[in-house]
């Protein structure tokens, strides 16, 4: 019978390791700011749509998020769970004249 491979023991983690570790974390952390709105999905969709065809609309969705397609029936049931009050999970933006060309 094949003999099993010798699995080395996970190396202990001291006070000074940890310290170490939190130490450095904190030389290198930065400081994220950010708001959270909560927006209408038709004045999402108002703010796509208003100046899209000058491109001057308030909404820019970048070149590669526009390949991705939802067939009908991924369609309808997100509409449906809009018009039930379903909670749907958050959308991350930036303001369009920052985000834009």
């Amino acid at each position: 019978m094949p003999k099993a491979p010798t699995i080395a023991p996970e190396p202990k983690i001291t006070h000074e390791h940890r310290e170490a570790a939190e130490a450095e974390i904190r030389e290198k952390q930065k400081t994220v700011d950010y708001n959270t709105k909560e927006l209408p999905v038709t004045l999402l969709v108002q703010k796509y749509r208003d100046g899209l065809d000058e491109d001057t609309n308030e909404l820019y969705i970048p070149d590669y998020q526009r390949d991705l397609m939802w067939d009908e029936s991924r369609q309808s049931k997100f509409i449906e769970s809009i018009f039930s009050r379903i909670t749907y999970p958050y959308c991350c933006g930036r303001s369009a004249t920052k985000a834009r060309r």
